[in-house]
């Protein structure tokens, strides 16, 4: 089941949920399947209460931290109460903040692993690359080249998809799933406002930690997509969008 070779670091695992013990359970399923079973990982995990009814809260927490224990041993919560409510960038700014470990995986909770993929390669790209910030796993299939979000193609420099100089600010930081080198990271963080999308930030006024860095796509040529989008159909069934899709911070209904 999955790789059959131990990963030699300590990896962070950094996960912003919500409340949604079914797709949560997918995703880390996948993910330990095809990528931390033979990992020794610690999860820094928050966990907002959107999409979940005040009556339903306490079951579904209680779900989701069996959820959690059955893939994860050594975990730290965020939990911010139902009336407190949730928000996406202190989610994120509280789980990119807390590792310790040279490198961290970035996953939200609405990403399923499609087929392995091998950290222990992921992580000595990251070593003989330390001007490399991110691998992130793909969502489309490869050729010679890559794409992402239709963009222009992407080039292989021979050990992985490299974003050129004048699509870093562009393309250089996503939420896909991505092995992050976490001193770039707490670098980003302390530009990073808890009011507006992190994304949007990254990309906009700290372009700085973009231009001086490296940005990789984890995938092999003419190889399959590695990852799934989950999310989209739960978001829609329970009538929830991003508040404002430039300056997201929470979710609300519509």
């Amino acid at each position: 089941m999955g790789l059959d070779n131990s990963v030699d670091k300590m990896i962070s695992v950094c996960t912003t949920a919500t409340m949604r013990p079914e797709i949560l359970k997918k995703t880390f399923e996948s993910f330990y399947r095809h990528m931390f079973l033979f990992a020794d990982t610690k999860l820094y995990i928050n966990i907002d209460p959107a999409g979940c009814e005040r009556k339903y809260y306490s079951n579904a927490l209680v779900e989701i931290d069996s959820i959690v224990y059955k893939y994860f041993d050594d975990v730290e919560y965020r939990i911010p109460t139902f009336d407190t409510g949730g928000s996406f960038p202190k989610a994120f700014i509280w789980v990119c903040s807390q590792p310790k470990t040279e490198y961290f995986f970035f996953l939200e909770d609405d990403w399923e692993l499609l087929r392995p993929a091998d950290l222990n390669e992921m992580i000595n790209i990251m070593d003989n690359n330390p001007d490399l910030a991110l691998l992130r796993l793909p969502r489309w299939g490869s050729k010679d080249v890559c794409r992402q979000w239709n963009k222009r193609e992407i080039p292989w420099n021979g050990e992985f998809f490299e974003l050129p100089d004048d699509m870093k600010c562009g393309l250089g930081f996503s939420g896909n799933p991505s092995l992050i080198r976490t001193s770039w990271m707490k670098k980003v963080l302390s530009h990073v406002s808890p009011d507006r999308d992190p994304e949007k930030q990254i990309k906009g006024r700290n372009a700085l930690f973009l231009t001086a860095y490296r940005f990789g796509i984890f995938q092999h040529q003419n190889e399959e997509r590695a990852i799934s989008d989950i999310g989209s159909h739960w978001r829609t069934e329970r009538k929830l969008k991003k508040d404002n899709k430039f300056r997201f911070v929470t979710w609300e209904k519509y």
